[in-house]
């Protein structure tokens, strides 16, 4: 029996200080992070969207996202088994 809905991880986006973003041509709801990450001791930040898997089901590598008004392309899909995705972008110049 399932405890979470797409309704409640929505909820959960929206409350976590989710935002409209544009992933191929929909809108959908997303959680835009650009933290600091570092690897082989190259610092850098690490762009990434964390959605419903129900939004970004046709989602592949190449698919063009907007967030903050800025173009990225998907070069990562980690779905995490509950029902949401995330999304590692690269920035486009």
């Amino acid at each position: 029996m399932a405890f979470e809905t797409d309704a409640d991880r929505l909820a959960v986006i929206q409350e976590c200080g989710g935002q409209l973003v544009t992933v191929a041509t929909a809108s959908v709801w997303g959680i835009f992070e650009n933290a600091y990450a570092e690897d082989l001791g190259i610092a850098g930040t690490r762009p990434e969207l964390t959605c419903r898997t129900t939004d970004v089901s046709t989602a592949a590598a190449g698919t063009a996202v907007v967030a903050n008004e800025l173009s990225y392309l998907v070069r990562g899909i980690q779905p995490d088994g509950t029902g949401m995705t995330v999304l590692i972008l690269e920035l486009q110049s």
